[in-house]
């Protein structure tokens, strides 16, 4: 709740913002910062982005500060500034002496095993940047996930791993979770570099949705969405509670990431049959227009019940079943990341109307679209 004009404590004078300007997500969390201050106009925001320049504020000047905040130096130069109360928007080392608004990065990880279990693979692997806490808990949350509802191991890939010889005795096709986009795109070139298709031979997963990385790079990556703006807002929430003597300054607030946007580094299944291979093809090209499965087997030269038969030996759904569960994907997705209206999105994801929207949601067990909108709001404030 913010505060009114009347309230004693009222938030107002100068924010130290340090964060870094080439990084997408540190991108997202200003916008966060700024839609805050829409609403407090007689807050005034520094920025900052080396520790030269915070040696550069006045002290007793600002009020509070949020950053990406971990090393000694930082908060040394932060107590000589006299800014008390401080929140962290970075998790890249555990245990900070300040408040913590930061991704839930043990979400993350398991977003991307159950994306990639959706998919079927058999083998999964992640890159891990070991000095980095936040790359250790997204790797947590994947490993963990991937064996206890799995039953699957996870491959631990290095740098070295991605020598030539290694590279050849990776189990194809593998689902390969880095840690962000940035790791992914050094990740994809080396890859490329030995011959490795993707996504056929290995589905790639990064995290940040980075605008500046995620679309743009050879092979167009799939990532997880981090909820940046909403960071940005909350750890603004923070300094407010702090000022109205409200925290003790050393809590720590997780925010959910906002799902996975899926490019052409993962749109692939992990089936070896060739029969299936196309089947899965042909739904995602024809969502819209397809009637029924006769005329998918006509167009793939195959009958109606051998297309049954090794689609369902292959993946443990029908054509049907699998039609109607991509369709529900994909008109979910529109509905996150589109302003369409609920008619538009059930008519592009081929589920027709708007009632059978509906009851295609509720038989898969979906949130409906009001409630899909209301978190999209509130998650990533698109």
């Amino acid at each position: 709740m913010f505060l009114d004009k009347s309230t004693p404590r009222r938030l107002e004078g100068r924010i130290l913002i340090y964060l870094p300007v080439d990084l997408g997500y540190a991108l997202q969390i200003a916008r966060g910062i700024q839609r805050f201050k829409q609403l407090h106009p007689q807050l005034h925001f520094v920025r900052s982005q080396s520790n030269s320049d915070l040696r550069q504020i006045r002290p007793d000047s600002c009020l509070g500060a949020i950053g990406f905040f971990s090393t000694k130096t930082q908060f040394t130069i932060l107590k000589q500034l006299k800014i008390e109360h401080v929140v962290s928007v970075s998790n890249r080392v555990a245990g900070v002496p300040c408040s913590q608004c930061i991704t839930d990065d043990i979400r993350v990880g398991e977003l991307a095993a159950e994306y990639f279990h959706r998919k079927h693979y058999q083998h999964v692997a992640c890159h891990t940047l070991e000095a980095l806490t936040f790359s250790q808990l997204r790797t947590k949350g994947f490993v963990d996930w991937m064996k206890t509802h799995a039953g699957i191991d996870t491959v631990r890939l290095n740098h070295v791993s991605f020598t030539e010889g290694r590279v050849k005795n990776f189990p194809f096709p593998l689902g390969l979770f880095c840690a962000s986009d940035q790791n992914a795109l050094n990740i994809q070139g080396m890859l490329k570099s030995h011959g490795v298709s993707i996504p056929d031979e290995v589905a790639m997963v990064g995290v940040d949705d980075d605008e500046h990385i995620a679309p743009f790079i050879p092979v167009p990556l799939s990532s997880v969405r981090l909820a940046g703006e909403r960071v940005g807002f909350e750890a603004c929430l923070m300094i407010e509670r702090m000022h109205r003597g409200e925290s003790s300054g050393h809590e720590q607030k997780l925010i959910e990431p906002v799902g996975i946007r899926e490019r052409k580094s993962s749109e692939t299944v992990a089936v070896q049959d060739p029969l299936v291979r196309r089947v899965c093809a042909y739904i995602d090209d024809h969502l819209s227009d397809l009637h029924d499965i006769s005329e998918l087997a006509d167009a793939l030269h195959t009958s109606r019940r051998n297309l049954d038969r090794q689609f369902t030996s292959a993946t443990g759904l029908t054509p049907a079943q699998w039609l109607m569960r991509k369709r529900v994907e994909y008109a979910e997705k529109l509905l996150m990341e589109t302003d369409y209206t609920v008619e538009h999105v059930a008519e592009r994801s081929g589920l027709g109307t708007k009632p059978r929207l509906y009851l295609s949601f509720k038989k898969a067990g979906r949130p409906l679209p009001s409630i899909l909108r209301r978190e999209k709001k509130q998650q990533g404030f698109l």
